[in-house]
């Protein structure tokens, strides 16, 4: 026997036993999701949050790519028991984590655009600053990369002095059973920026196209899929549904994606259509199912004896690696993990790495609660008037005061681990320009704060910072670049006899709480040359007096953060609102958000 032909023999057991070795690793899916004819995968509201909150919650350590490994996982099972299966996103990517600086969606879009939907929306957040809506709309940007998939049916935009629609109007979705008519839409949005046109959906779906999409000559839809950013219990819900019934009837399914306002809710509209909204911040993956029209016209209708199954079904799943594996019949969440999840995550911390986000910069002494009462020691609006502005804006002895929507701080400061400046960015994200409305007096301020604040909850809807020990005191006044508007009007009428010229500072609501954190809140006081971190020396007359920032010291992220902030206050003080809708309470996913 020749040693080549024991060789060979030998090489073709080892590839053998690696064969079988594969095989016998390869998993098993079993979803326990309840399939229907139609199936969809649902995130929302996501604002930039595609790390997950593993370094702050660890019960939501699923990332962007893990969700990604999970929806291919589960569309392979999909397709080979031959079910439709559909990726959406339902608007709001900006405006959350240091991966999207305010203005600047660069660094942002090219992670967000690996994940492969079949459709998505556009939120209320991308439309405040004309540099985002550049960005989008450029030759190549964000709409031109999806293309049909970005569906804007009241969204309008001036490229170039000619108005265009921001996205498409709306598109089909073809599955192996069923023909899926897709729309979407934005609430009834006010104060967006001057390039964007929202119109109204009760005047859009009486439009020819709206009832052209729902009769095409060729062929049937056989259920309609509504991405709609705004509350499930939005009237225009109502009236879209009320539109689509009014051509169609009352047997066509139709399956509402609701956001916006940052809650789990779900909640049938009639017999055949529902609303489902799937949380915020990447702390939710929603799951729905639904019928054809083909079954819904095969089935009798509610009777005296009780509701009739439908076919609607939902799942709210958290953002969490077993929670999802669990959904796909996977004890180990490893086993989930697929090639293009592992080099979206890997992708996304990366970018976080190369903008410097990831930076430690201070340690907090315990946790703090951005929706605490201002009394309580954990409040994180208690230690912002208390603390980080007396340290690092106020000028001692001096008589200022900040007035502020408590909608301004958007997430919880945690202690476990050191802060980063990440961490900043969460509670922080909009990068506010500090506005000097004037010198006011303070029997104005105190008629002001009582005019603005006729909201219930744990905290007022205006937050005041400082002292007024003497109502008949000039006191200078701040606010946040985009409560300007709202704030000026409202002196106006507390005191018509003053003029008000807001002026803004060279400072913004970000820098001023990396700064309190760099200065106060060292890590056993072994945090290095502070000039490194902070574009301005961290003092008080730093921020009111207008110094000039030691510029060629500072990272490249806290430059950009300025230079941005001071172009969305230009653009934006004097005309962009950030809506309006219930108070909410953000740690708990049961209740509404006013900033959404």
């Amino acid at each position: 026997m020749s040693v080549s032909f024991i060789f060979s023999m030998l090489l073709t057991i080892l590839l053998a036993n690696e064969i079988i070795i594969c095989a016998s690793s390869a998993v098993s899916i079993a979803s326990d999701l309840p399939l229907g004819e139609i199936n969809v995968v649902v995130l929302t509201d996501v604002h930039s949050w595609l790390a997950g909150h593993g370094r702050q919650e660890e019960k939501l350590n699923a990332d962007y790519g893990d969700v990604l490994s999970f929806y291919e996982n589960l569309k392979t099972f999909c397709d080979e028991n031959d079910q439709d299966l559909w990726f959406v996103s339902n608007g709001d990517f900006v405006d959350g984590t240091g991966l999207s600086i305010p203005g600047d969606p660069s660094s942002l879009i090219p992670v967000l655009q690996k994940m492969p939907l079949d459709a998505l929306t556009c939120g209320n957040h991308e439309l405040y600053v004309e540099d985002n809506v550049d960005y989008m709309v450029r030759p190549g940007g964000w709409a031109d990369w999806w293309g049909e998939k970005y569906l804007t049916g009241n969204i309008q935009v001036a490229v170039n002095g000619e108005t265009q629609q921001l996205g498409h109007l709306y598109r089909y979705l073809k599955g192996k059973h069923s023909n899926l008519l897709v729309y979407g839409f934005l609430y009834n949005m006010e104060g967006a920026c001057e390039s964007i046109t929202v119109e109204k959906v009760y005047d859009v779906v009486k439009m020819p196209w709206f009832k052209e999409a729902l009769t095409p000559e060729d062929e049937s839809v056989d259920a309609v899929l509504v991405l709609a950013h705004m509350d499930l219990k939005d009237p225009s819900v109502t009236v879209i549904r009320k539109a689509i019934r009014g051509i169609v009837g009352d047997k066509m399914p139709i399956q509402f994606i609701t956001g916006h306002t940052h809650y789990r809710g779900e909640m049938e509209l009639d017999d055949w259509s529902h609303s489902f909204e799937a949380g915020r911040y990447l702390d939710t993956v929603g799951f729905v199912s639904f019928p054809t029209k083909a079954t819904t016209m095969a089935t009798l209708p509610s009777t005296n004896d009780g509701p009739v199954d439908n076919g609607f079904k939902h799942v709210f799943m958290n953002a969490n690696k077993e929670t999802l594996a669990g959904h796909l019949g996977l004890k180990d969440p490893k086993d989930m993990e697929t090639e293009h999840g592992l080099e979206l995550s890997e992708f996304a911390h990366s970018t976080r790495q190369k903008m410097g986000v990831l930076d430690q910069i201070g340690c907090a002494p315990h946790d703090f609660k951005a929706r605490a009462p201002m009394d309580d020691p954990k409040s994180l609006w208690g230690l912002y008037t208390r603390e980080v502005l007396p340290k690092i804006f106020f000028k001692e002895g001096s008589h200022s005061i900040m007035f502020v929507e408590n909608e301004a701080w958007r997430y919880d400061l945690f202690s476990h681990s050191p802060l980063v400046v990440d961490d900043i960015m969460a509670v922080a994200p909009f990068n506010d320009t500090i506005v000097l409305i004037g010198r006011v007096l303070g029997s104005a301020i105190l008629e002001l704060n009582e005019t603005l604040n006729d909201r219930k909850g744990s905290l007022p809807h205006y937050i005041l910072a400082g002292e007024i020990d003497d109502k008949d005191k000039l006191y200078d006044f701040y606010t946040h670049d985009f409560n300007v508007k709202e704030v000026v009007n409202a002196l106006n009428k507390a005191a018509p006899d003053q003029d008000y010229e807001p002026k803004a500072t060279e400072t913004t609501s970000t820098l001023i709480w990396l700064a309190f954190v760099r200065e106060s809140w060292t890590c056993d006081g072994k945090m290095g040359d502070e000039s490194t971190w902070i574009p301005f020396s961290a003092t008080m007359s730093t921020f009111q007096d207008g110094d000039e920032m030691a510029a060629k010291s500072c990272p490249a992220f806290m430059l950009m953060m300025v230079v941005f902030s001071m172009a969305i206050f230009f653009y934006c003080a004097f005309g962009c609102t950030k809506g309006t809708s219930p108070d909410f309470a953000l740690l708990d996913p049961n209740e509404d958000c006013t900033q959404a």
